[in-house]
């Protein structure tokens, strides 16, 4: 039998075509790494020195004071507006309780008037107010008194 050989310019021309690549170049970002943050025992202070930071008023130049102003300010108004509405509640219901006894007064005075009116309009009442000035019940029946026009 024969050999097989392969003449090596026909293989490239033929059968594998020349490929050209480009090549593309891609810059490395650096990586972003997290700091880490050692706690430092140095800014741990005393009691004493943070009451005197403050009285001085130190404590009001700290970054966590100063992010937290509006909800502070925030807290403040709802105190403010907390102790308003409790006055004002306090008061109306002063208000209500004070009117409540008018009220009640009122109603006692009225009864009582009612019931003075009544007995004073009774029949016997009425005939002894007018035996002091003379004038006595009539015994007989009253008449109808006809008037003619002329």
């Amino acid at each position: 039998m024969g050999k097989n050989t392969l003449k090596p310019s026909t293989i490239e021309e033929n059968v594998i075509p020349e490929i050209e690549e480009e090549v593309v170049i891609q810059e490395k970002r650096p990586k972003r790494t997290k700091k880490k943050v050692k706690k430092n025992t140095e800014n741990k202070r005393p009691a004493g020195s943070i009451i005197k930071g403050i009285l001085d008023g130190s404590i009001l130049t700290r970054r966590f004071v100063i992010r937290s102003i509006p909800m502070i300010l925030l807290l403040v108004f709802l105190g403010i507006l907390f102790i308003a509405n409790r006055y004002w509640i306090e008061n109306t219901s002063l208000k209500i309780k004070e009117l409540n006894n008018e009220l009640e007064q009122l109603r006692i005075k009225h009864i009582e008037t009612k019931q003075e009116y009544m007995r004073a309009s009774t029949l016997t009442e009425i005939a002894k107010a007018l035996d002091s000035t003379g004038i006595e019940q009539s015994t007989e029946r009253p008449q109808k008194i006809n008037i003619k026009n002329e």
